[in-house]
């Protein structure tokens, strides 16, 4: 495995595969941020991921009230508010006993 790491198609595939993604992550955030004013906004980042990350939150807290209020709006913070309960969690070094909302 070294070996193949060590050749230059290895690290130029690297350097490809950051720049990609850097370029989706771009993509998506402006548009996210084109329409943050309205439900469009949340609608693209449920659609967009599959889950949020700590670098998604600071997107939903750029939306507009209207769009944070809407019903995608109020999707997203779910996945903010769980995604910020596991955080506090893994801080912790605590473990939930059961699925959250399954009660």
């Amino acid at each position: 495995m070294d070996s193949v790491v060590a050749t230059e198609a290895y690290k130029a595939s690297a350097v490809a595969d950051s720049l990609f993604f850097a370029t989706v992550d771009a993509t998506y955030y402006k548009l996210v941020m084109d329409n943050k004013e309205s439900y469009w906004g949340p609608l693209m980042m449920i659609s967009l991921f599959s889950y949020l990350t700590e670098e998604q939150k600071p997107w939903y807290d750029a939306l507009s009230e209207e769009a944070k209020h809407s019903r995608y709006g109020k999707m997203v913070k779910e996945s903010v508010v769980a995604l910020i309960v596991r955080s506090v969690l893994k801080c912790l070094s605590l473990q939930p006993s059961h699925k959250m909302g399954n009660r």
